[in-house]
């Protein structure tokens, strides 16, 4: 079943947007913890824009 995930900023790890890990959410931010029960602020922009820019360049692992 496929399931919607944020990646919690400063290392939080992949966490679930679900009841029991988004802790609250306004017009500037969600607050969320992860599967360590630390706290993390996902910051929002009130237009739905992106509030870091993307890379402009991937780099492609070199395989081995």
């Amino acid at each position: 079943m496929p399931e919607y995930v944020i990646d919690a900023p400063g290392g939080g790890g992949k966490v679930p947007v679900a009841p029991e890990y988004v802790l609250s959410r306004n017009a500037d931010r969600v607050v969320i913890r992860n599967y360590e029960g630390k706290i993390f602020e996902y910051p929002e922009a009130s237009d739905g824009t992106p509030l870091v820019a993307a890379p402009r360049e991937i780099e492609e692992p070199e395989l081995v």
